[in-house]
């Protein structure tokens, strides 16, 4: 590899010389992660070496392939193994925020633990993604110092919608482990000098990482502050725009910003998070727990004066309606990410005190406000016009639906596959005795399949009235039970149309998704009802349709009758004359929990089976039973099973 290395003796220099290595056919850039942030970074790449665009969303990749047809140093691909011909790679992986705003960053850790399998000695491995002060640290210097690579930290500098100035010209900030492996700042210098006009060298990578951080969280604060001057001004009778705009004039120290409903994006809502994970900041605290409840508060302002003036000219039994235009985060863009407009909305529709429309003329479906109050709901985004009927949480019906494993979508599976086994499954639940259940599985270390009534856990979720059924949902997960859907709101799909099944399946993804973090790829049609038309669609959804081939009735309550269908099932072969069955139970019977099925486990191991979850009978591993609602794959990492 021909570098020309530069060394400075100080701690940030700045660089405006001529490129310093030559693009050549033995250096290939690999972008791991080709989002909004990725494709830019591989765009500017790849005006100076081939490059190799690495992502697990297998739509993304395909839409990336089309839209980049035309340049011929750049290749896209899922496929792992073509990161083998890089030389140096880019992490550009997202860094959300988890469960309980907590930081998340198991993409980049993925990543990482990734490139142990294709990084060679002098590799070049640079995290672009934000990551908290220390991370990047954390995260290479063990990589650095196994395979001698040149590791550092270069925080991305893009905004959405922005065009000017292009990115090559915007300043770029560049670290390395120095201290690790010699001569790694010098080397991202000199890759990096290729590409961008102005390098910005400083010290080490906390520096690069606290800068990024301390840039956008300013822009928190700033914006915090010009909300709380708007809400001054309106008990003053004055315009805050009009202030906004007035101080903007000022030419020297000050920094124009003007009152909004909120934050959203990307970053601004997330960097806060990452910055306060390492660092004591009161002041930011403040600001950003101001800014994330500030939508809400303010579509309480708006609902209050909206039912006063609605209630005084027409009367109380008069319903207002009410049309948002608009959604995404930032003018002129249809990104919803961390949108505040969806917050609003969500308030409204929460209330249940308003007949809810919203549109946005950049590409989203829109409905003509004389439908407002109808039952035509725009689910892209979780939100139902009538207000009724959707849980909160990622929408998942733009998540693409790869074929995962090997067992058959499309068709009703009726029986095990796998000799021996049989499957104990509970449908319709949670219940008040479902956590008893589970005692009981326990004690008999015994693992099953819980198809869940999605519908069950609405209330919990949109009113945050108690954690305890989604707690049950947690629990099901962390002691190695199998949890499929038996979808939302639990009708017989073959009465509805494509359109009504779909949105049924999308919320109870969502339910599910909210919990547990990914939604399953196994489900239960209510009633077993599900003709070919059904199931036709719940493959396209990614859904293995799963049936039975023992079902005692326990519903019925005539617990008898049960357990003579039960012995009699497991003394013989099942149709395809294996010693396998699919048994249906339902935990919503207090009876089947409290004593059939002990009575099902001891008989079972009586006649030699061995008790397992749907997957397992089917011989499919559990990292299928699941998909990540970004990707639509399989979850890279399942979520560790927690102590109970």
């Amino acid at each position: 590899m021909d570098f020309k290395l530069s060394t400075s003796s100080q701690s940030l220099t700045r660089a405006t010389c001529s490129f310093s290595i030559k693009s050549n056919e033995h250096t290939v850039v690999a972008v791991i992660g080709v989002g909004y942030v990725g494709e830019h970074l591989l765009e500017a790449f790849s005006s100076a070496f081939p490059v190799i665009g690495y992502d697990i969303s297998t739509s993304r990749i395909e839409h990336l392939r089309s839209k980049h047809s035309k340049r011929t140093n750049v290749r896209f691909s899922t496929d792992e193994k073509d990161l083998q011909s890089a030389s140096h790679f880019l992490i550009c992986v997202p860094t959300p925020l988890g469960l309980n705003n907590s930081i998340d960053v198991s993409h980049v850790q993925n990543a990482v633990t990734m490139l142990y399998r294709h990084v060679s000695n002098k590799s070049i491995v640079v995290i672009e993604s934000t990551v908290a002060i220390g991370m990047t640290r954390e995260l290479l210097e063990p990589l650095a110092r196994l395979r001698g690579i040149f590791a550092g930290m270069s925080p991305q500098r893009i905004d959405l919608g922005r065009v000017e100035p292009p990115l090559r010209s915007i300043p770029k900030v560049v670290s390395g482990l120095d201290d690790i492996v010699p001569g790694s700042l010098s080397a991202i210098e000199s890759l990096y000098r290729a590409v961008f006009n102005t390098i910005i060298s400083v010290s080490k990578p906390e520096v690069a990482e606290m800068s990024k951080l301390y840039e956008n969280c300013q822009r928190t604060v700033a914006i915090a502050y010009a909300n709380e001057m708007a809400d001054a001004c309106k008990d003053l009778g004055i315009d805050p725009f009009e202030v906004a705009q007035t101080s903007a004039t000022k030419p020297f120290g000050y920094l124009p910003m003007y009152p909004s409903l909120g934050i959203g994006g990307h970053c601004i809502p997330v960097n806060p998070v990452y910055f306060m994970s390492t660092c004591r900041l009161p002041l930011l605290q403040q600001a950003h727990e101001r800014m994330m409840a500030r939508p809400s508060r303010i579509a309480n302002q708006l609902l209050i004066s909206i039912l006063e003036d609605t209630h005084q000219k027409y009367g109380v039994t008069k319903r207002p309606k009410l049309l948002v235009v608009g959604l995404g985060f930032k003018v002129g863009q249809s990104d919803m990410s961390n949108s505040p407009g969806l917050q609003l909305l969500n308030f409204m529709r929460q209330s249940g005190e308003v007949d809810l429309m919203f549109c946005d003329p950049l590409g989203y479906r829109m409905t003509h406000p004389r439908y407002s109050g109808s039952k035509v709901c725009l689910h892209n985004n979780g939100l139902a016009c009538d207000g009724s009927g959707w849980p909160p949480g990622f929408n998942t019906s733009e998540t693409s639906r790869p074929k995962i494993g090997e067992v058959p979508y499309g068709k009703s599976l009726h029986r095990c596959t796998v000799q021996g086994t049989l499957a104990l499954t509970y449908d319709d639940g949670p219940s008040p005795w479902t956590h008893d259940l589970l005692d009981i599985l326990k004690a008999n270390n015994v693992k099953a399949t819980f198809f869940v009534k999605t519908i069950n856990l609405y209330e919990d979720l949109v009113n945050h009235r108690s954690d305890q059924k989604p707690a049950i949902i947690r629990r099901m997960y962390n002691e190695g039970h199998q949890v499929a859907g038996h979808t939302f709101a639990h009708k017989n799909l073959d009465n509805w149309q494509d359109r009504e099944r779909m949105v049924d399946m999308t919320k109870m993804e969502m339910v599910l998704n909210d919990i547990l973090g990914f939604f399953p790829t196994y489900m239960r049609p209510p009633f077993g009802q599900c003709g070919p038309a059904c199931q036709k669609q719940m493959g396209e959804l990614g859904y293995h349709v799963i049936s039975w081939d023992m079902n005692p009735r326990d519903w019925q309550g005539n617990y008898t009758y049960a357990e003579e269908v039960f012995v009699e099932k497991i003394q013989k072969n099942n149709s395809q004359n294996k010693k396998a069955w699919l048994n249906v139970a339902h935990d919503t019977q207090n009876r089947t929990v409290y004593t059939f099925t002990q009575f099902m486990i001891n008989k079972a191991r009586e006649y030699g089976y061995e008790l397992v979850t749907v997957g397992e009978c089917m011989n499919d591993p559990e990292e299928n039973w699941y998909r990540d609602p970004l990707s639509g794959n399989r979850p890279l990492i399942l979520p560790p099973k927690e102590v109970i």
